[in-house]
């Protein structure tokens, strides 16, 4: 006898207005961000200081969440890769990746 058993992760839903700030000496950035959530695909809008930020490669698996901010600067972005765990409905905190500071943020549902 052969069985098939499935395993379902359910994502924390994060749909909403949230405000994010990454903390570090180099950075104190505070970022407006509204997360649009089907599923697992994440995606929204975001901006900081009143300019537009490009909330990209958004994906929820549990209680883990990664996605990317690009700030337009002239003809180039800063590109931010954000993971966090320990997310939940009303706060989230993780590190940056790419960054040689593991430099950390925490957001906020608003």
């Amino acid at each position: 006898t052969t069985s098939t058993v499935y395993a379902w992760v359910v994502p924390v839903d994060v749909t909403g207005n949230w405000v994010l700030t990454v903390e570090s000496a180099a950075r104190g950035h505070r970022y407006q961000v509204r997360f649009l959530q089907q599923y697992q695909e994440l995606r929204g809008t975001a901006s900081r200081q009143g300019r537009e930020v490009i909330l990209s490669a958004g994906r929820l698996v549990g209680d883990s969440v990664e996605f990317q901010l690009a700030e337009p600067r002239g003809d180039r972005s800063t590109i931010l890769r954000f993971a966090g765990r320990r997310v939940s409905s009303t706060a989230m905190e993780g590190v940056l990746r790419g960054t040689d500071s593991g430099e950390s943020w925490k957001a906020i549902r608003r």
